[in-house]
């Protein structure tokens, strides 16, 4: 899998399996609702999710990434 062959050179390229968890974590658990819209606006309603649920949302999904990962890894599967 592309993500054990890149964690394979972390020494040389520093991605790790926690880093590579940060950043495919967000795009893997994403928000099931979109923002909700007002008339024709395009814009989202200023009533959205509070940026600190969103980081948090954010720190979780990549905790969650890593774990499955780390025991893929663990049990050998998916490689």
């Amino acid at each position: 899998m592309f993500v054990f062959r890149v964690s394979q050179f972390d020494s040389e390229n520093r991605m790790n399996l926690h880093s590579l968890s940060i950043v495919f974590g967000p795009a893997l658990f994403q928000e099931t609702k979109p923002p909700k819209r007002r008339g024709n606006s395009s814009k989202p309603d200023a009533e959205g999710v509070p940026n600190h649920v969103v980081a948090y949302n954010f720190v979780a999904f990549g905790q969650v990434t890593e774990f499955i990962l780390e025991e893929a890894l663990n049990l050998n599967i998916l490689q």
